[in-house]
């Protein structure tokens, strides 16, 4: 009796987990170290941008249009190098962070604010905990996050 209300537990938080796991809100993109991540994320941010102008983010044209894909990042994209991705500028913002204390607060706030549709974010390295907090500012601004980081790889 034990070992089946051992089971039906387990069944249980696989359910719960499977179940949380559909609506996350965050995703984490890691590129490999020496991989110009500009070639995955300048096409990225271009078709959110395009996303944004069709509806498809959240179903609701009107409610997207207004909203940004914002841009937490150390790199100085320019508004040329965005266009040749064929991005719609008047969409997108991009932010600088100075440190990397700012730059979680910057995430948390853009996430959380509800005039991004998507936020984009380069970090060092997340704790879960912090995961667990972008996920709560994520569903309170009604957005999707994507944390991109660099990682090295073994040859």
């Amino acid at each position: 009796m034990n070992t089946l209300h051992n089971n039906i537990s387990s069944q249980r938080q696989l359910e719960d987990n499977s179940h949380n796991a559909i609506n996350r809100r965050m995703t984490e993109v890691i590129i490999p170290q020496g991989q110009n991540s500009n070639h995955i994320l300048m096409p990225l941010v271009a078709s959110l941008s395009k996303q944004q102008e069709q509806g498809f983010i959240n179903h609701n044209p009107k409610h997207n249009s207004e909203r940004w894909v914002t841009w937490i990042t150390h790199r100085k994209p320019s508004k040329q190098q965005l266009e040749l991705f064929g991005s719609d500028n008047t969409n997108i913002r991009v932010i600088h962070a100075n440190t990397k204390q700012d730059n979680r607060w910057i995430i948390w706030e853009a996430l959380s604010k509800g005039n991004s549709h998507t936020v984009i974010a380069d970090i060092e390295s997340i704790s879960e905990s912090d995961i667990e907090e972008l996920e709560l500012a994520a569903t309170q601004g009604d957005c999707v996050g994507i944390l991109t980081r660099s990682i090295h790889t073994l040859h």
